[in-house]
């Protein structure tokens, strides 16, 4: 039994390298494949694209853009970005605001449906005028997405195979045996698993990221004293609060210069009343 069971996973280890090989030469077809094709079919969501006797499957990409503008009102510029990617069925991922001389920048992260994503640039950017910058990134990653599918049921199957491997055992040192092919297995399965709903989500929603600047009081002298005013009580606060944590060190110090202080002021009246004598 035990020498079926050894020559069973002989078998199957050979199973994987055969099911490697034939993913990777049938991903190595599609690269070729859709190199002319699948360009002129960029709008295609919805079905395979044939290409003579070989069905490509539907392009997965992934889409980053970026805009940057100025603003007369900042929070009205927010709530009608807001209002635009909620009507978009996405959501705000993050949110900041940086102020600096002069000027008051806000930063939103947005996700949206891919499907929605260049209606809502658009959107934005009709709304916001001028666009000091603009990048729109597209990135085709349905290679990678075949090969991941590829191994993810490669190793589904194998594991499969293990299990009934694993009813077959007999002794304790087989069913260990099998039992760590089936946990290595499973720990490739799971990281293999989150690798492809993290690819799916990028596939599904996009990310768009606006920055968007307002013009503040003008940098001139009265602004700069103001500013400089209020680092300097800043400043100060943060020394005392890091005095206040110093104050065991300060206590100790004050104790032994009072000692030293007290020793000296005793040696000096020793000498006094030694003169006098």
């Amino acid at each position: 039994m035990r020498s079926h069971i050894n020559k069973l996973m002989t078998g199957l280890l050979a199973a994987v390298l055969s099911f490697s090989c034939t993913g990777a030469d049938k991903s190595a077809a599609y690269g070729v494949a859709d190199s002319k094709e699948m360009a002129a079919e960029a709008g295609s969501s919805s079905s395979d694209i044939r290409v003579g006797e070989e069905a490509i499957p539907e392009r997965k990409l992934t889409k980053n853009g970026m805009l940057r503008f100025e603003t007369s009102d900042a929070q009205k510029t927010r709530a009608a970005i807001q209002k635009a990617v909620t009507e978009a069925k996405g959501y705000v991922a993050s949110d900041s605001k940086d102020e600096e001389e002069g000027r008051q920048t806000s930063t939103v992260t947005l996700r949206v449906p891919s499907d929605r994503f260049d209606a809502l640039v658009d959107r934005i950017t009709a709304e916001a005028g001028k666009i000091d910058y603009k990048n729109i990134e597209v990135s085709d990653v349905t290679q990678e997405y075949i090969d991941l599918d590829a191994r993810l049921k490669t190793k589904k199957d194998l594991e499969a195979r293990y299990q009934e491997l694993l009813k077959r055992a007999n002794s304790v040192d087989e069913v260990l045996k099998v039992e760590a092919q089936i946990s290595s297995l499973r720990a490739e399965i799971e990281s293999a698993e989150g690798q492809m709903r993290y690819l799916k989500n990028q596939v599904a929603l996009s990310t768009l990221t606006v920055s968007f600047y307002e013009k503040t009081v003008a940098a001139g002298f009265g602004y700069k004293f103001q500013r400089a005013l209020r680092q300097g009580w800043d400043n100060l606060l943060w020394v005392i609060v890091g005095l206040a944590n110093l104050w065991a060190i300060l206590l100790f110090v004050a104790i032994v210069w009072i000692i030293i202080a007290r020793i000296r002021r005793n040696r000096k009246r020793k000498k006094a009343a030694a003169s006098q004598s």
